[in-house]
């Protein structure tokens, strides 16, 4: 009775959040595009062929760069589980892992003024095209696949591969024990991957290719301020949100929630050598997409026109909003992650249904949930919530908090059961455990959950770009607003500040991660 009771808890705790900040916001959208003044034109304006062309374009463009990213993400992993031991192994895979932590319009504005330096209108045609999304999106999504596969690689059972390579080649394990038990988080991957792609706003604009998600952004931007078509335009992004969500939702059951939180090591004499060689040969040309896009921004804001130390002056108050949004939506994600991921993690039923309204709000597009807020919040009665930073900190919760709270979960789910059986015997209660026992022995964990928090926010483009208040205009959309009509070194000194930022927290990740585990 007593295990049933903290179950309710925990379904009615996560259930109200998933309410509060996901399922409300979407039920306003709903009923605002019911609410059209010509509701009889909407299935007409959502089956003419102008419509499904786009849409159409806009999904084959997702689904390209989804398997894109799986061809590229799932041999880097494999090598990277087979020797990432090795220091320029290290480097090469954080060199591909940072454009993950960096806003896509970052990098994409990089390629940009590298062709524009080297060769002027060639390669303008692929480039500022669908061609040029799918390749940029791969760039800086492919991180995601190579992650998820090898953190399922802690799944392996080390010796039954061992015991397998006795008797077969190389490329028979691969195929029959290796590849299909990481099936489940290169499926999880690519869908996070392709409805990524679908609900980006900033890359688009810069490339100047029609997508699905910027006609409902443009709804909003325009001098025709329309917000009621735009609520229309987000139907088709929230149908398709909706299913990713219950699909990964139904991977992760299936797949036991066997995400690891340490990648494990597979001996490289397990993996066929051309894997391995493809795995390395990827990495070096990932890595070095990075440095070129980087070293670009560099060059240009430091010693471009516009640039230097005045252009990077310029954009630290943009900066300083960021890191504002960033770090108490972070702050608030931590306090609810670690005691709901608590819960999560030590009750014998799985909290699925409580968790997808969550994960609902992390694959739906930031503009479809940041549109919804506005319809929910802009009214006379909430106009001293709504006319602040409250709203963009509740569309940066509501877009994250899955991913701080999973992250808590599974450093919970790290306990020995020995641990928790005998932090019970002195007769404490839930409560007291948790701060006296378990969140000392978590701190790791949950700073790498509030960091993780930190990193989204900051990369945030799509959500804030419909919440920021007058005055509160953060460094991602100051570099976007920046690129249409001011010099390049400019544009480029607001970027390099986002990716200055990014790598110091990122480096103060590790290097807190390693104190802890008392590395000097």
């Amino acid at each position: 009775m007593k295990r049933a009771f903290h179950q309710l808890r925990l379904s009615f705790l996560l259930s109200g959040f998933g309410l509060l900040l996901v399922l409300l916001p979407v039920g306003f959208l709903l009923l605002g595009s019911l609410a059209t003044r010509e509701p009889q034109a909407v299935p007409k304006w959502l089956l003419s062929s102008g419509s499904l062309e786009l849409l159409l374009r806009s999904l084959l463009v997702a689904g390209a760069t989804s398997l894109l990213s799986l061809l590229l993400g799932v041999p880097l992993a494999l090598w990277w589980v087979a020797g990432h031991k090795r220091r320029w192994a290290r480097l090469l895979l954080g060199l591909h892992l940072l454009p993950l932590s960096l806003p896509p319009y970052t990098v994409a504005l990089g390629f940009a003024q590298l062709l524009g330096r080297l060769a002027p209108g060639a390669g303008a045609g692929f480039f500022y095209g669908p061609g040029g999304l799918t390749l940029v999106m791969t760039i800086c999504l492919s991180p995601l696949v190579t992650l998820l596969v090898a953190a399922f690689a802690a799944r392996l059972d080390g010796a039954a591969l061992e015991a397998a390579a006795l008797s077969r080649a190389p490329a028979p394990v691969l195929l029959r024990i290796v590849l299909p038990a990481l099936l489940p988080a290169a499926a999880l991957a690519a869908l996070v991957v392709f409805v990524l792609t679908l609900g980006e706003v900033a890359v688009p604009q810069l490339l100047r290719t029609p997508s699905w998600a910027v006609t409902v952004f443009s709804r909003l931007a325009d001098l025709s301020y329309a917000p009621a078509q735009a609520t229309l335009r987000c139907l088709p992004l929230l149908f398709i949100a909706a299913l990713v969500a219950a699909a990964c939702q139904h991977i992760d059951r299936r797949a036991r929630g066997s995400l690891g939180l340490r990648v494990r090591r597979i001996a490289p004499a397990l993996l066929p050598s051309g894997l391995l060689w493809a795995g390395r040969l990827l990495a070096v040309l990932l890595a070095l997409a990075t440095v070129l896009s980087l070293a670009t921004l560099a060059t240009n804001g430091i010693a471009g026109p516009g640039g230097g130390l005045g252009a990077l002056a310029a954009s630290l108050p943009a900066l300083a909003n960021s890191l504002t949004y960033a770090t108490t939506a972070a702050l608030v994600m931590l306090v609810v992650a670690a005691p709901l991921g608590f819960y999560w993690s030590h009750s014998r039923a799985p909290a699925t249904l409580a968790t997808l309204p969550l994960l609902l709000g992390l694959v739906l597009p930031g503009v479809v949930l940041a549109l919804g807020l506005v319809i929910q919040w802009n009214r006379p009665a909430t106009s001293w919530l709504y006319g602040g930073t409250t709203v963009a900190v509740l569309g940066l919760v509501g877009h994250y908090l899955y991913l701080p709270l999973r992250a808590a979960k599974l450093g919970f789910d790290r306990f020995p059961r020995a641990w928790i059986d005998a932090a019970r015997l002195p007769g404490r209660g839930p409560w007291q455990r948790l701060r006296t026992i378990y969140l000392p022995l978590s701190r790791r964990v949950l700073l790498t959950a509030g960091l993780l928090g930190l990193l989204l926010g900051l990369r945030d483009v799509d959500t804030l770009i419909v919440l920021y208040p007058p005055g509160g205009q953060t460094l991602t959309i100051r570099t976007l607003t920046l690129e249409a009509n001011s010099p390049a070194g400019l544009t480029a000194a607001a970027a390099l500040l986002q990716v200055g930022t990014t790598a110091t927290l990122l480096w103060l990740l590790a290097h807190l991660r390693g104190i802890m585990e008392g590395r000097k």
